[in-house]
């Protein structure tokens, strides 16, 4: 998967909730900058999905399905609670990535250290 199909996607999720927690924008920043996406570019994508370009990219690899569900799960614990909306993301991306809810799972065991607002 792409770099900016996968910040695109990190970026439906943090605003999913309508809004941006700046340990959300902070998450996003890091990400731009490891995946070597030009800040310019991605104020444009920030801004398409502010807009309401808000359709998940789905990878075609199962690998690549299975680390976008953890990129997804880091990004919706970034600001340490779990809205309602992230929840129904976390769930219904599951299932567009034809992956398990037991997988996802998995993910926050992994990935999130409080996880008593994050089982699904």
């Amino acid at each position: 998967m792409n770099p900016i199909d996968l910040l695109r996607n990190l970026m439906i999720a943090a605003l999913v909730d309508d809004e941006l927690a700046e340990s959300e924008l902070a998450l996003l920043e890091n990400r731009r900058q490891a995946w070597g996406v030009s800040a310019e570019l991605f104020a444009q994508v920030l801004s398409e999905v502010e807009g309401g370009d808000r359709e998940l990219t789905i990878p075609e690899s199962l690998a690549h399905r299975h680390d976008l569900l953890a990129e997804l799960v880091i990004m919706v614990a970034a600001d340490g609670r779990l809205h309602k909306k992230e929840k129904k993301l976390l769930q219904s991306s599951t299932k567009q990535l034809g992956l398990k809810r037991a997988d996802l799972q998995r993910l926050i065991d992994e990935f999130v250290d409080d996880e008593s607002d994050l089982v699904i």
